[in-house]
């Protein structure tokens, strides 16, 4: 496969220490990253993401917690889809970076040739009526996309509708599985929801995903 624009541009930074799972970091200008890497899906731009975000009090509230804390730097790097040229993963420490005024941020690539553990969950996420949630599907993009579990991190690029169901793929070891749900648990109870776990198994990517 010929290298994309972004994956040249991102090669051609310095590197940094790897993650503790081994994937290569690298340390980019945060203007040239807005520049040429466009949000996740679902923004217009870069101000217009911004905008949004710090217009939502929960939203807000998680980059005033990661704009506190981003000159020390993030124990993850924000990860790039250099296939597509957007954000996979990584949002809110982007926004919070641009709030701090950061003049770079470390970034790594989704796609690289280390492989990561991952965990399939389905579960159930309760939400009150006329909670400051729509629904489930807005609680869980919001809460259990990217998250500290300990020292560590778990995350995910992906969540689907398993109707009545939601589930995802979370980058996390099988043999902690147990770690996660209980961090997911307690992380839906402070806001006032149920989690509940229907289906915890390990997941690996093969062809058949791709077809």
């Amino acid at each position: 496969m010929d290298e994309t624009d972004v994956e040249r541009w991102l090669q051609a930074q310095p590197a940094v220490a790897p993650t503790a799972d081994g994937r290569p970091v690298w340390r980019v200008p945060i203007g040239d990253l807005l520049a040429r890497v466009q949000p996740a899906y679902g923004s217009a731009d870069w101000a217009d993401h911004r905008r949004r975000m710090l217009d939502d009090p929960d939203e807000r509230e998680r980059v005033t917690t990661l704009a506190a804390i981003a000159a020390g730097g993030f124990r993850q790097p924000v990860i790039l889809d250099t296939e597509d040229g957007r954000i996979a993963n990584g949002m809110h420490r982007i926004v919070a970076s641009i709030v701090a005024g950061l003049p770079h941020v470390d970034v790594t690539d989704r796609y690289s040739e280390i492989e990561r553990p991952q965990l399939r969950i389905e579960f159930a996420l309760g939400v009150p009526p006329e909670h400051r949630f729509g629904d489930a599907h807005d609680a869980a993009d919001s809460l259990l996309w990217s998250f500290p579990v300990g020292d560590e991190w778990a995350e995910t690029d992906t969540l689907y509708n398993a109707d009545p169901l939601l589930g995802g793929y979370w980058y996390w070891p099988a043999d902690r599985a147990d770690e996660l749900v209980a961090e997911m648990t307690s992380r839906a109870a402070v806001h006032g929801l149920t989690f509940t776990a229907h289906t915890v198994e390990p997941h690996s990517w093969d062809e058949e995903d791709d077809l």
